[in-house]
């Protein structure tokens, strides 16, 4: 294991933290509310119906909150939204 100067790691985890937290602050308020339920499990017609929405409009949110997140899929999106709290 290699050496690493306490105020380098410090550095390293604010810069980590600092990247996830401006990934969520990327999100409107809806795509938080999309990717809430995503966490929950709950499919694209299921946060429909609880939304109020279209399905399309969910899956119009999904695909953004992919590209926000720079992730491939759904998985992706709640392990990175988990991660970020």
């Amino acid at each position: 294991a290699a050496f690493v100067c306490p105020m380098i790691q410090e550095q390293r985890s604010r810069r980590s933290r600092q990247k996830k937290s401006s990934q969520t602050a990327e999100l409107s308020a809806r795509e938080l509310e999309v990717l809430t339920h995503m966490v929950k499990g709950s499919s694209n017609l299921m946060i429909a119906r609880q939304l109020n929405i279209s399905i399309e409009t969910v899956k119009a949110h999904v695909k953004s909150i992919l590209a926000k997140l720079s992730v491939q899929d759904r998985t992706q999106a709640v392990v990175t939204a988990l991660k970020s709290g």
